[in-house]
């Protein structure tokens, strides 16, 4: 990932993790629910340590 000021990080991993969580609804069985929601899971790892740093720099932290 990269650790630009401008990464798309920010806008891309929520996505993920949105799509991943609603798209579980769909699957027909266990294994593709449970893809779908390690793919959700996933998207939100990513996004909090960015969203934590973004926040410090503009909170004056």
């Amino acid at each position: 990932m990269p650790r630009s000021g401008n990464s798309r990080a920010g806008q891309v991993d929520p996505a993920l993790a949105g799509i991943g969580a609603g798209m579980s609804g769909l699957g027909p069985s266990y294994p593709p629910v449970f893809a779908l929601l390690l793919m959700a899971g996933a998207g939100i790892a990513m996004f909090h340590p960015p969203a934590g740093r973004d926040a410090c720099r503009k909170g004056g932290a």
